[in-house]
């Protein structure tokens, strides 16, 4: 009889990184918090949605692992963000919460 094998395999694939976190600290924009780091570079202002059709004006680095969506106009009643979008290892498409 032969034996089992004695070791384990994990993982393997492509981890894809994702929202983590959304607040709002001012009446204009939300802050979005990445699992891992992000370029603000990468990111179109149209790959994000909030009301279901509303995009960010732009989008900024805030920290390296978030981004700061700035909407020019009040989205303290945005309960939550789409995200549908080509930038590579970002889950697409994606709404948080």
């Amino acid at each position: 009889m032969g034996r089992w094998s004695q070791r384990r395999r994990t993982g393997g694939g492509v981890s894809l990184n994702f929202i983590t976190s959304f607040a709002h600290f001012g009446t204009d924009f939300i802050d979005l918090g990445y699992l891992t780091t992000v370029s603000a570079a990468a990111f179109n202002p149209n790959s994000f949605t909030v009301f279901g059709t509303d995009s960010p004006l732009s989008v900024a680095q805030n920290g390296t692992d978030g981004l700061r969506l700035d909407f020019g106009f009040d989205v303290t009643a945005a309960t939550d963000i789409n995200y549908q979008g080509t930038v590579p290892s970002v889950l697409s498409p994606q709404t948080f919460p």
